[in-house]
C-alpha cells in the first residue's frame, strides 16, 4: 500500500507563496470615506510572522465616485514611478459590520444562495442604524465643512421647525445654507457623498463568516459576523475597477479595521475605535473575532466611564489588554486611555490618537488581512454565488432538451452504424457467392450456400426493419416529448376570466383511447363551447384536433352551480373510419 503524504497547512503555503506579478511585494488599498477616495500602497518588509508594512504611497482624491477618482489616482502613482498594480482591495465607509443569529451550524453551513438570503435579512437593523448615522450634518462634519459647535447650532434650529417663505420646513442643509455656514458646491459634495454612505437601495450586497467561539465561561457558542453594503456602491467600484484594468479583490467595511490586526494574538484582548459617528467595539479570542458591537455616538457617549461600561460584560475573564483608535479630533486619546485603564484595570495602548494615524492602522490592518492564511475579517465578495447551471430555474428547460437532442443524435448515430454492419456483412456475402461459382460441379452445393445466405439476409433486413422502427418509435417520443408542453401553453392561452382549466391526463394503461383528456368547468355553457373553439383555433397548426366534447352539470370548488366540459385532443386523422375517428369539436354544439 503507497503511503500518502501529509497534505502542507494553510500557514506552510503562505509561507511558500512566491510574489505577485505586476506589483512584487506591494499591496494597492483604496479608502473610501466621507471626505473621497485615497490610493494606498505599502509595501512588505520581511516574511512570515515578521513581516511588516510601510506606506510608499497615499494619493487623496476628493471624489466619492470611484470611476471619476480612480483614473486621476493611478495616473499619480504612476507619476510616483511605481509599478501600475494588478488587483485592488477596497475599505468602504458605507459598509457595516454587524453580529447576526443565523440558524445555522458554522461548520456545515447551508447553500451560498440561502446563507446570503439570511444574512441580507438578518443585517437590515444594521443597515437601518448605519443609515441614521450618516445625517448631511454628520458628513458635513465629516468632510471638515462644519465643525461640531455649528452642526449642533443648525441640529438646534432644525427642531425648533424653521419655515421657508412657501410654508415648508427647512431641512438641515438648507438651513446651513440660510446661516452661511456652508456653501452651495460643498452642499452638493456632501449630498453626493451621503448616497455613496447611506443603503438605500434594497438590493444588498454582503459576505458572511461563521465560527465557534470560546466565551468567558469556556463554552465554544456559534458566532456570525456580516457584512453588507449597497449593489449599487459594489457595482460602481467593479465598474472603475474593470476600465482601469485591475481585478477587485473584495470589499470591507472600514469601521472595525484599525483594531483588528496588532498586538499578542494569545489570549482575549479587546479593541476600540471611536470616530465622530460611531464607536465599535471588538473582542479578539486568540486573535481570532469573538464578538463586537457597533453603537452609534448620539446613543453612546465617548467618556471613559460610558465606554468601561459598553465593554463590562466582556471583562468576566482575564484580559490582556485594550487597544484604544482614537479618529475624532475632539477627543483627547492620552485622557481616555488613562481613565479606561483607571477603571478598567488592565493595559490601554493607544494604537492611533487622530484620524492621520487611523488611515494608516486602517491600511496596515488590511494589508495584514490580505496577507494572512487566516482571514479575520469579513469580505464582501466581487460577485454573488450564483448556483450551479443545473439549478438554475431558467437553464433546466434549455439543458433538458439539449440533452434530449444529444440522446437522439446518439440513438441515430447507433442505427447508422447498425445498417452500415449489416450492408458490409451482405456484400461480403455476395463476394463470397460469386467467388464459389467457377466450378459447375460444386453449383448444387453453391446453390444451397446461397438459399442458405439468401435466409441470413433475409434475417438482418427483418433485424434492420425492427432497427428502424425503433427508430421512429424515439423520434414518436421525442416529438411528443416537445408537443405536450406547447398544447398545455395553448389550453392556458385560451382560459378567460370565467372559464376554470380543472385538469388534463393521459389515457391510463387499459383504456382504448389516444391523446389527451382536458376537464374545464365554467358557470355558462356557451363560454365552455367557445373555449373549445379557441382551442380548436390554436391546436389546428399542430395536426391536432379537439374531439368528444361533453357537457354536463357540477357543482364548482366553492359550491356553485356550473357546467363541466371533457374533450380530448388528438391528432388529426382523416383516413380513420367513421367507427373509429372520434368527432372533432370545431363548429360542434354537443
Amino acid at each position: 500500500m503507497k503511503r500518502r503524504l501529509p497534505r502542507p497547512s494553510a500557514a506552510t503555503m503562505a509561507r511558500l507563496r512566491l510574489p505577485r506579478r505586476g506589483g512584487g511585494t506591494l499591496r494597492w488599498l483604496a479608502d473610501a470615506g466621507p471626505r473621497g477616495i485615497t490610493l494606498v500602497a505599502l509595501r512588505r518588509d520581511g516574511r512570515g510572522s515578521a513581516a511588516s508594512w510601510q506606506e510608499v504611497l497615499r494619493r487623496e482624491h476628493p471624489a466619492t465616485d470611484p470611476g471619476a477618482a480612480l483614473p486621476a489616482l493611478l495616473a499619480a502613482a504612476a507619476e510616483a514611478g511605481l509599478p501600475r498594480p494588478r488587483r485592488l482591495a477596497v475599505m468602504l465607509a458605507g459598509a457595516v459590520p454587524a453580529v447576526v443569529d443565523l440558524p445555522v451550524d458554522p461548520q456545515r453551513p447551508r447553500a451560498p444562495t440561502q446563507m446570503m438570503e439570511m444574512a441580507r435579512y438578518e443585517a437590515e437593523p444594521a443597515i437601518a442604524a448605519h443609515n441614521a448615522v450618516w445625517t448631511i450634518g454628520a458628513v458635513l462634519q465629516a468632510r471638515g465643512v462644519l465643525d461640531a459647535a455649528a452642526r449642533e447650532a443648525v441640529t438646534t434650529l432644525s427642531r425648533q421647525g424653521r419655515f421657508a417663505p412657501n410654508g415648508d420646513t427647512l431641512r438641515f442643509g438648507e438651513l446651513a445654507l440660510e446661516l452661511g455656514c456652508v456653501a452651495r458646491e460643498a452642499l452638493d459634495a456632501a449630498l453626493q457623498a451621503q448616497t455613496t454612505l447611506q443603503m438605500l437601495d434594497r438590493d444588498i450586497a454582503c459576505g458572511w463568516h461563521g465560527a465557534l467561539v470560546r466565551d468567558g465561561q469556556g463554552h465554544r457558542l456559534p458566532l456570525w459576523r456580516v457584512a453588507a453594503t449597497g449593489a449599487q456602491a459594489r457595482a460602481d467600484w467593479i465598474a472603475a475597477t474593470r476600465a482601469a484594468g485591475l481585478r477587485l479583490e473584495g470589499l470591507w467595511p472600514r469601521t472595525g479595521l484599525a483594531v483588528a490586526w496588532g498586538g499578542a494574538d494569545a489570549g482575549v484582548c479587546l479593541g476600540l475605535e471611536l470616530t465622530p459617528e460611531c464607536v465599535h467595539a471588538l473582542r479578539r479570542v486568540d486573535g481570532a473575532c469573538g464578538g463586537q458591537r457597533l453603537d452609534s455616538r448620539e446613543e453612546q457617549p465617548a467618556d471613559a466611564e460610558s465606554l468601561a461600561t459598553l465593554l463590562l460584560d466582556w471583562q468576566v475573564e482575564p484580559l490582556n489588554e485594550l487597544r484604544l483608535v482614537v479618529a475624532d479630533p475632539a477627543l483627547d486619546a492620552a485622557a481616555l486611555a488613562a481613565g479606561l485603564q483607571r477603571l478598567m484595570r488592565l493595559p490601554v495602548t493607544v494604537v492611533a490618537a487622530d484620524a492621520a494615524q487611523a488611515a494608516s492602522a486602517r491600511a496596515q490592518a488590511l494589508a495584514h488581512e490580505l496577507d494572512s492564511p487566516a482571514p479575520r475579517l469579513v469580505r464582501i465578495p466581487a460577485a454573488d454565488p450564483r448556483p450551479p447551471l443545473w439549478r438554475r430555474p431558467g437553464w433546466r428547460p434549455w439543458l433538458a432538451a439539449g440533452a434530449s437532442v444529444a440522446a437522439a443524435a446518439a440513438w441515430q448515430g447507433w442505427v447508422w452504424w447498425d445498417i452500415h454492419a449489416i450492408e458490409r456483412q451482405r456484400e461480403a456475402i455476395e463476394a463470397r457467392l460469386n467467388a464459389r461459382s467457377a466450378d459447375r460441379e460444386q453449383g448444387q452445393q453453391q446453390s444451397r450456400e446461397l438459399q442458405q445466405r439468401q435466409r441470413e439476409v433475409a434475417g438482418l433486413r427483418q433485424a434492420l426493419q425492427q432497427t428502424l422502427a425503433r427508430a421512429d418509435a424515439w423520434s414518436a417520443v421525442r416529438e411528443r416529448t416537445l408537443t405536450v408542453p406547447a398544447l398545455i401553453r395553448d389550453l392556458g392561452a385560451a382560459i378567460d376570466a370565467q372559464v376554470v382549466l380543472d385538469g388534463v391526463r393521459e389515457p391510463g394503461h387499459g383504456e382504448p383511447r389516444i391523446g389527451l383528456e382536458v376537464r374545464a368547468w365554467s358557470t355558462e355553457a356557451p363560454r365552455l363551447q367557445a373555449y373549445a373553439e379557441r382551442v380548436q383555433q390554436r391546436v389546428a397548426g399542430r395536426g391536432i384536433s379537439v374531439a368528444q366534447p361533453a357537457l354536463r352539470s357540477r357543482a364548482g370548488r366553492q359550491g356553485e352551480p356550473g357546467v363541466e366540459m371533457v374533450f380530448w385532443l388528438v391528432p388529426q386523422a382523416p383516413e380513420l373510419e367513421a367507427d373509429d375517428a372520434p368527432a372533432a369539436a370545431s363548429g360542434v354544439r354537443p
